[in-house]
């Protein structure tokens, strides 16, 4: 079965779709080069298509990994045009158990096919051996790419989004390293229902100090084991999201408090300045260090504080149910609020760590806000955005 778009030729789909969404500036979808390379987070196969119609030009290499030799496949190789180069990667297909078949049909992309001048099909035995059938296979494949079209799903059949983030932080370091003379990638466009979910939930701070985008009040946001996460860089940045994030009242832990400083702020805020029993709002402080957290329990003795493990997400609510008044803990299990301030997460690396360690509090506790520390956090924030916005902007712009 070949996989194209029905009745409409592929060059007058995507011409209608440069129509509608027209260049903007350099994150919204312009096919200029930004400073750092954006990632662009779809959950559907027409949202990439879409993204390939904004970040891709004629005469571009692009890699897809993960290619159905579908309709994405074909957007890519007539957006690349004569000039460029479209390597398509996919695992080697099977029949299995599961229902997952060999139907792919490259035969648009081989042979006498329509694309088989700019198309190259490159086959691995396994998602793990990516690196050596990109880089190792010599002639025919390009060592620089413009655009990075990454789909796990369509390999695995399954949403692996921190493999995806794995394999594009991975991607640009050695394409950095490498590459030094040439442009960085334009764009990497990730098909992930995950990935998007969570760019949809990060807010980086700057924007919000400057009024590019706002952060949900305490009010406007529930709790969920999906949290809005807020990656903050050096302690004033951290603790200056107080004042956003946390409202009277609230149930708030900070895991990593060292001596406190940052946990009094917290506590003070949930209650309000007031008695924490009357208020209702309490911080708890938990740190893995046992002399520190002596230290934190004598600079502030009215805000309780334990030894814990941040990676134990049950610990935090046994800690919660042995250190705070049942009168006051009767709302539902878990935290309003949680500020992580762990060693190794808040420098420039560990950033698939912070994301498995916010998943698993997130789980956990079900908090309505996040903040981290973190370096790594913040970069991804920098970078990541969900292509549904950068789609709205450009119809908002079209109709102007």
């Amino acid at each position: 079965m070949r996989h194209h778009i029905p009745d409409v030729p592929m060059f007058l789909f995507l011409a209608i779709l440069c129509f509608l969404c027209p260049p903007l500036d350099a994150f919204s979808g312009a096919k200029t080069r930004p400073a750092k390379t954006p990632w662009v987070a779809c959950v559907s196969a027409i949202e990439v298509t879409r993204a390939i119609s904004k970040f891709v030009m004629p005469e571009d290499s692009v890699l897809e990994m993960g290619a159905n030799c579908g309709d994405v496949s074909a957007a890519i190789c007539s957006m690349v045009g004569p000039g460029g180069r479209a390597v398509l990667m996919d695992i080697e297909r099977k029949e299995a158990s599961s229902g997952r078949s060999g139907g792919r049909d490259t035969s648009m992309f081989l042979g006498e096919g329509e694309f088989s001048d700019r198309a190259t099909f490159v086959e691995m035995s396994s998602l793990e051996n990516w690196r050596d059938a990109l880089w190792n296979r010599g002639k025919g494949v390009p060592q620089r790419f413009d655009v990075l079209v990454v789909d796990l799903g369509s390999m695995t059949g399954n949403d692996l989004g921190l493999k995806a983030l794995s394999i594009v932080h991975e991607f640009l370091a050695h394409h950095s390293r490498n590459i030094r003379d040439g442009p960085h990638p334009r764009a990497v466009i990730i098909k992930s229902t995950s990935v998007a979910n969570l760019s949809r939930r990060l807010y980086h701070p700057q924007r919000m100090f400057d009024g590019t985008s706002r952060l949900p009040t305490p009010d406007e946001l529930e709790r969920s084991h999906e949290p809005v996460v807020v990656p903050a860089v050096g302690v004033e940045e951290y603790r200056r999201m107080i004042p956003l994030t946390v409202r009277r009242g609230d149930h708030a832990v900070e895991v990593g408090c060292h001596v406190g400083t940052s946990t009094i702020m917290l506590h003070r805020a949930a209650s309000s300045g007031g008695d924490a029993s009357a208020a209702g709002g309490f911080c708890i402080g938990i740190d893995n260090g046992r002399r520190i957290v002596n230290i934190a329990k004598k600079q502030y003795s009215d805000v309780p504080f334990a030894v814990g493990d941040a990676w134990r997400t049950a610990q935090l609510l046994r800690i919660k149910d042995q250190l705070v008044p049942h009168s006051a803990a009767e709302k539902l299990l878990g935290f309003d609020v949680v500020y992580i301030d762990v060693g190794g997460l808040s420098g420039p690396d560990g950033l698939l760590e912070s994301l498995a360690l916010i998943d698993s509090i997130g789980c956990a506790c079900e908090p309505r806000c996040v903040v981290i520390k973190s370096t790594c956090m913040r970069n991804l924030a920098g970078r990541l955005r969900p292509f549904s916005k950068i789609w709205n902007v450009g119809r908002r712009t079209a109709q102007l």
